[in-house]
């Protein structure tokens, strides 16, 4: 297409600059200019750059595939420029990153509006195709805005779920005292109920009595554990790699990971209440 636009350009500047020549003295001035010898006439290059700074470069992206040092390499970036006619005229950049969460940028300069309108639609269209659903999306964007709401609570949480503590010796007659209400007062043991009421209201606690340590509450065990995969989650977060030499491993690892987040473990926590129906469903 920007050959195209390229060819459409020259034809117009050419007839404007020869508009008192013949038609066939005009294609000849058309093809002179077409053939002229200028270094950024027809620019074709494919590069990918490894993290060593290492780059592979093609005029294709086949002739990289078949690059025999491209299973070794540990691509950062990979880059595809075309020109034809000038770069700032008649151009397109595209630029994919797994740097940081990654990006994908292009720029499309063109003589041609309508063409470029073309190209801008058809780059569009293979983007929406190919950009992640939007769980994956919601994951990726909004990472770092999870991880600065939850440092509060996740602190909280972890001194909630880990801090000792004991029962007092209010807290025990108090739980004497429910007992006693359970079974009723009675002739038997109305000395003792007064006892507890008498101890309750005056604040007595006798120089024997032993704290004993209360089980943690393990609703905020829970939430401390939810809360901490959130925040790992929201840390190890989908970005874009490029699946190209060592990359591929690292990308199966990714792959593993997302079906875990947002497959796995919602299911089991959907099922997690049904779990006891489900195993006596099948015995």
């Amino acid at each position: 297409m920007l050959s195209k636009s390229w060819i459409n350009q020259i034809e117009i500047e050419v007839k404007e600059q020869n508009k008192n020549v013949s038609e066939d003295e005009s294609n000849k001035l058309i093809e002179d200019r077409k053939n002229r010898n200028y270094s950024n006439k027809h620019i074709k290059k494919c590069e990918i750059t490894s993290k060593d700074e290492t780059k592979l470069s093609d005029e294709s992206i086949l002739g990289i595939l078949k690059e025999k040092t491209l299973e070794k390499l540990n691509p950062k970036s990979f880059s595809v420029n075309i020109i034809h006619g000038t770069y700032y005229e008649n151009s397109f950049d595209l630029k994919v990153s797994n740097l940081y969460q990654g990006e994908l940028q292009y720029d499309i300069n063109c003589f041609d509006p309508s063409i470029q309108n073309e190209i801008q639609y058809e780059i569009d269209k293979w983007i929406d195709k190919r950009k992640p659903n939007r769980a994956l999306q919601v994951w990726s964007n909004y990472g770092d805005l999870i991880i600065f709401i939850f440092i509060v609570p996740l602190f909280l949480l972890t001194i909630q779920s880990f801090s000792t503590s004991f029962t007092t010796y209010q807290e025990s007659l108090s739980s004497e005292m429910l007992e006693l209400a359970k079974t009723g007062v009675n002739e038997i043991n109305r000395d003792l109920a007064l006892e507890l009421m008498l101890k309750s209201k005056s604040g007595y606690v006798p120089s024997s009595f032993e704290p004993i340590e209360k089980p943690n509450n393990p609703i905020w065990i829970r939430l401390f554990v939810v809360s901490v995969f959130i925040y790992i989650v929201s840390i190890f977060r989908p970005k874009t790699l490029i699946e190209l030499g060592e990359m591929k491993n690292k990308l199966a690892i990714y792959n593993i990971w997302i079906k875990l987040v947002l497959v796995t473990l919602p299911a089991i926590l959907i099922l997690g209440p049904f779990w006891k129906i489900i195993v006596k469903w099948f015995y």
